[in-house]
């Protein structure tokens, strides 16, 4: 199934876009990605479970939706 979707994007955001699609190939792949890893922060929060991020030396921060 295919939707066409109509995003206005302005400011930081619409600038952070055009980096990340330079980058992975496209806005769609973009918001492909990101729609992906939301739904797994969704179910996961709902678990009760915790998204980590392990930095480069080993400490452990909690991603926070804002």
């Amino acid at each position: 199934m295919k939707n066409r979707l109509s995003v206005t994007f302005e400011g930081a955001s619409a600038e952070i876009l055009e980096r990340l699609a330079k980058e992975r190939g496209g806005k769609g792949e973009v918001l492909r990605d990101a729609l992906s890893l939301e739904n797994v922060y969704v179910t996961a929060t709902k678990r009760g479970a915790e998204i980590l991020i392990r930095e480069a030396d080993g400490t452990l921060k909690q991603l926070v939706r804002i």
